[in-house]
């Protein structure tokens, strides 16, 4: 063990003395940055030959390096050969999932939260709703995996089983999914024709979503709809150029979309339109977004609301603020085959407002009736508390009393099929948030029709003074 221990110190002699050339070249250049590494052999040292437990060293230094690069922020993260790997192939072709969008989790979580299933998947099909939390895949808990960890673990070859437990209103449900091929559906078009307003969905933003997106504009204006609608709650994000592309649509040329900045607010890239858009201003365009619109849609929203104001188009936000997810990360190879995710950049809006934990602010607040801190509220019992930590003192051994009898996971299985059309529809016929959005663009032709308003600010007094979805003043006479 001492003989390790000295070609550990042997290592960092070489490559962090100041004096060594190779060190003054690659070595970040911290004074105490020798006393760090020191420590480090020490640590290891007193392990190897103190502990009862052996533990492989590759072992120690992988986790030494997850845990290090986890505290960067909550979207860096280490990957060990393996699961780089992992990550690669996966990354590189059309692997089978079970059909859901969600949230990234810290690596010290208990939980993955399920922001959407996508319809006819295995999930959807299953029996997996919004709002549910992941706390098991195949019998391994989550805690310690990074996100793409956990969906590395929910992809596969294609008909095999994969078993997923969630926590469901303080209660565990377990399913078993087959993985099938996920068909990119990123976007959802209806029309309404009592309104005869367009309805679209983009559920998230992958390369073909501006092809969709474009062929829906061009059915509404065939259809001389009298508005659409935008709806990009529940998506969180994608690919930043098919974001751009889209933004396209409905602005003019040359429009800046978002910039990227660095840690020195120095900009490192702009986004621009390229193009004619199909979006020509003579119809209200409403724009749907939740807590659960992050990432890439809120770069789309965020350059729409603000050009919009700009230019005096009829675009307005209604819903719930943001998610706030404005950072870029990139993944790094290592030289021993490990891979580290940074977060590198930052996303600015045209106004140079950053995105990162801020979010957009709808112009119109319009909350649903199921309102979205009821799903959160499953995810809190799972976060930030001693009960979440596997093999914790419970209170029960604290107090002297006996242990709970622990309620064994329901099973879920062979649920019955659904209509997965009809079922989506009786969803949006019911949801109250796009009858805030239908109700206005109907008062908007109605009122544009009459009199005219000049701007957007006036635009947006009227709609807000005649459609009321925030609560309101009383008076008592």
């Amino acid at each position: 063990m001492l003989k390790r221990f000295n070609y550990l110190f042997l290592f960092f002699i070489l490559f962090l003395n100041p004096c060594n050339t190779l060190a003054a070249t690659t070595a970040p250049q911290h004074g105490n940055l020798f006393s760090h590494f020191w420590g480090i052999a020490e640590t290891i040292n007193k392990i190897e030959t103190r502990a009862f437990r052996t533990i492989p060293l590759a072992t120690i230094v992988e986790e030494g390096l997850r845990a290090m690069v986890n505290k960067v922020d909550a979207h860096s993260a280490f990957f060990s050969p393996r699961s780089y790997q992992t990550t690669v192939e996966l990354a590189s072709g059309h692997f089978p999932g079970i059909g859901i969008s969600v949230i990234s989790k810290e690596t010290d979580a208990d939980s993955l939260l399920v922001v959407d299933t996508m319809r006819g998947g295995p999930a959807d099909l299953g029996g997996i709703k919004s709002g549910d939390a992941i706390i098991k895949i195949d019998g391994q808990r989550l805690r310690g995996l990074t996100s793409d960890e956990v969906i590395n673990k929910l992809k596969g070859p294609i008909d095999t089983m994969v078993r997923v437990t969630v926590m469901r209103e303080k209660k565990p449900l377990k399913f078993k999914l087959i993985r099938k091929l996920i068909h990119d559906r990123s976007v959802y078009a209806y029309q309404l024709p009592q309104q005869n307003i367009t309805y679209i969905a983009i559920k998230s933003f992958s390369d073909k979503t501006p092809e969709h997106v474009e062929s829906f504009l061009r059915t509404a204006e065939k259809k001389k709809s009298n508005g659409i609608i935008l709806d990009m709650r529940k998506n969180p994000g994608g690919v930043v150029e098919a974001a751009v592309k889209t933004a396209g649509l409905f602005l003019p040329d040359q429009s800046v979309v978002v910039r990227t900045k660095n840690n020195k607010k120095e900009t490192v890239g702009t986004y621009t339109t390229n193009g004619t858009p199909l979006y020509t201003g003579q119809v209200p365009l409403f724009v749907l977004i939740d807590n659960f619109t992050a990432s890439a849609a809120e770069i789309v929203t965020g350059c729409l609301q603000h050009h919009a104001r700009l230019l005096n188009l009829p675009i307005f936000v209604i819903g719930m603020p943001s998610y706030g997810k404005g950072s870029v990360q990139e993944v790094i190879p290592l030289h021993n085959g490990c891979a580290i995710k940074l977060t590198v950049l930052l996303y600015y809006l045209p106004n140079e407002q950053c995105i990162q934990a801020l979010g957009i602010t709808p112009d119109i607040i319009a909350k649903p009736k199921a309102v979205p801190a009821q799903e959160l509220k499953w995810v809190e019992e799972l976060y930030g508390k001693e009960t979440a930590l596997t093999n914790h003192i419970t209170r029960e051994e604290v107090e002297g009393k006996p242990a709970p009898i622990a309620t064994p996971p329901i099973e879920v299985s062979d649920r019955p099929p659904l209509d997965v059309e009809v079922e989506f529809i009786k969803k949006l016929t019911n949801d109250y948030v796009i009858h805030a959005g239908l109700t206005m663009a109907n008062v908007w032709t109605l009122g544009h029709r009459t009199s005219p308003m000049p701007t957007h600010d006036a635009a947006l007094a009227f709609l807000k003074k005649t459609v009321v979805t925030e609560p309101f003043e009383v008076e008592k006479l």
